[in-house]
């Protein structure tokens, strides 16, 4: 394990679990499941059984660095990798790869989002070994799930079967629409993309280089300058394109090879998504605080604790209250909380966002 590194990416504002989740204090630092650790923490105690902790990094916008050292105490101030502007995974992953090159050239990655949830984890620790084993100078490993229906929130992995543990990515395809959704998991060729990846730190900085050369040359002057800084950091990001690692490298090499793992996965991505993981009652209600509920059922009620909330006779509801805001929503119907924020931010200021 002594080059075995993990890359946690902890710098989204996870819009989709609002209000609970806010600009000040989003998703991935917060105990939404009701386990007593946040996403976070979560996210670092498994990667703890696959490389030692001084070799866990964490890359979150620089307004989060007491949250991240607050949560997580144990982290050296070299581990916590700052963004100043949000620019997307392939920036993300271009600063933590040049920032542990620096210190082991020989280490191998392994690069997770910060707020998904994973079951079965020791599955999922041996997912990662067999990774970490196979990483050399040429692959790129990533993750797939075997889809259980045609979800649309996420993306899919087109792989060439055969009886190796490692397969060909033949085509990467991003949030489908439903028809075609449905034909991916019926063809019995295509994965979800868990956003989960593992590779040599030289091999990643190389594919920077083939496939994204502006941002490889941003960040290889970036490292040469032995005064770097806020400021030059800064000059850096404002320089990088804003882009996935899926569309800036992922799509174009031919040499992604797809893990399928067997641990249960799932983004979190949505307040549906949260029923869907979540033990309910016999009426089919998830409730998290203080919550009573008559004559209802499949809903999802989520209290922070200061309200007692109620609800009568409804069904197929998402109730969420926390602070200063309340969403209630048809739980069966299509919420984009995008948009509702862009207006929420139009009419009343950022006060509740």
């Amino acid at each position: 394990m002594k080059n075995h590194y993990a890359v946690i990416m902890a710098g989204g504002v996870g819009k989709r679990f609002w209000p609970y989740s806010r600009q000040k204090h989003p998703k991935q630092f917060l105990d939404i499941l009701g386990l007593g650790k946040s996403f976070l923490q979560q996210t670092y105690d498994r990667l703890c059984g696959i490389c030692p902790p001084e070799h866990i990094y964490i890359v979150t916008n620089q307004e989060y660095k007491e949250i991240v050292l607050g949560q997580i105490p144990d982290l050296q101030i070299h581990q916590v990798l700052l963004e100043p502007l949000a620019k997307n995974t392939a920036p993300c992953i271009a600063y933590a790869a040049y920032s542990i090159y620096q210190r082991d050239p020989q280490a191998k990655l392994i690069v997770c989002p910060a707020d998904h949830l994973i079951l079965q984890e020791e599955k999922f620790i041996d997912c990662a070994n067999l990774a970490f084993e196979n990483a050399d100078d040429r692959k790129l490993i990533t993750f797939g799930i075997l889809p259980t229906r045609p979800e649309t929130g996420y993306g899919y992995i087109q792989y060439v079967e055969n009886n190796l543990p490692l397969k060909e990515v033949k085509t990467f395809t991003e949030k489908p629409q439903l028809e075609l959704a449905k034909k991916f998991v019926e063809s019995g060729e295509f994965l979800w993309n868990a956003g989960i990846f593992v590779w040599h730190v030289r091999t990643i900085i190389a594919a920077f280089n083939d496939y994204m050369p502006d941002l490889a040359e941003i960040f290889e002057e970036l490292f040469k300058n032995p005064s770097m800084g806020k400021q030059e950091l800064l000059q850096a990001y404002a320089q990088c394109k804003n882009i996935s690692i899926d569309y800036a490298i992922l799509e174009k090499s031919q040499e992604v090879h797809v893990i399928i793992g067997s641990f249960t996965w799932s983004d979190l991505g949505s307040w549906e998504s949260l029923y869907d993981n979540v033990e309910k009652d016999e009426c089919k209600n998830a409730t998290k605080g203080d919550v009573l509920l008559q004559q209802s059922k499949n809903c999802l009620v989520n209290a922070d604790g200061q309200q007692l909330i109620v609800l009568n006779q409804v069904k197929d509801l998402t109730v969420v209250c926390h602070g200063n805001a309340v969403l209630i929503s048809d739980r069966k119907k299509n919420l984009d909380l995008k948009m509702l924020l862009q207006q929420i931010k139009d009419e009343f200021g950022e006060e509740y966002l």
